[in-house]
């Protein structure tokens, strides 16, 4: 029994991080799929960010109605993806209809029935598996980058959580100060009003004296 592309690509998972570049930038887009579904994100090197490509619950809201069907976020069906030089614009391909989505705007169109699918390598180019020399080099190092970024996401996420326990504990020691000072202020012998007036009173008949 042969099974359809499509069919088979819901269990297969990346294991690798492929680049598909903006442009002439070095800023690229790519996609990663686990058992978890796919995500989609956005790098630039240079700055060292990293970012989700888009809001996957907006986008997945407007494809769900115009595919009149229900769609998970995580596990979004699309594929044929590419993007405009401007990295304004995200294309893909759906039931044979294709799709595009302003990344600005959030705003998805549909443009029609898709054109056929290119024979496998055709067209890769710069964002696929040509240009850039060596493609194996090039994914090793992109890799390495995404994993930086992940690594400095998460230490700056750890500075983060340091940083809000220090504010807690000095907001605990302004607390307690507060605390100290009031028992503090209520253990002070106080004048009552009684013994006042007798010093009122008995001032008065002295100065009658």
């Amino acid at each position: 029994m042969k099974y359809s592309n499509e069919y088979l690509r819901q269990f297969v998972y990346d294991s690798a991080v492929t680049p598909h570049w903006i442009g002439k930038t070095d800023v690229f887009w790519y996609s990663y799929r686990t058992s978890a579904g796919t995500r989609w994100y956005r790098v630039n090197p240079r700055l060292a960010i990293k970012e989700p490509l888009f809001d996957c619950m907006k986008l997945g809201s407007q494809l769900s109605e115009m595919v009149q069907k229900p769609l998970d976020c995580a596990q979004l069906p699309l594929t044929r993806e590419s993007m405009n030089d401007e990295g304004s614009k995200f294309r893909f391909v759906v039931d044979e209809y294709q799709y595009e989505y302003d990344l600005i705007s959030e705003k998805l169109t549909k443009t029609g029935r898709a054109p056929a699918a290119p024979a496998f390598g055709a067209g890769q180019g710069r964002g696929g598996f040509g240009g850039r020399g060596n493609f194996q080099q090039i994914q090793q190092q992109i890799q390495e980058q995404v994993q930086q970024l992940q690594q400095n996401q998460n230490q700056n996420q750890n500075q983060n959580q340091q940083q809000t326990q220090q504010n807690q504990q000095v907001q605990q020691n302004n607390n307690q100060n507060q605390q100290n000072t009031q028992q503090q202020n209520a253990r002070k012998p106080r004048t009552s009003g009684y013994l006042l007036r007798h010093v009122w009173i008995d001032s008065r008949y002295e100065g009658m004296a």
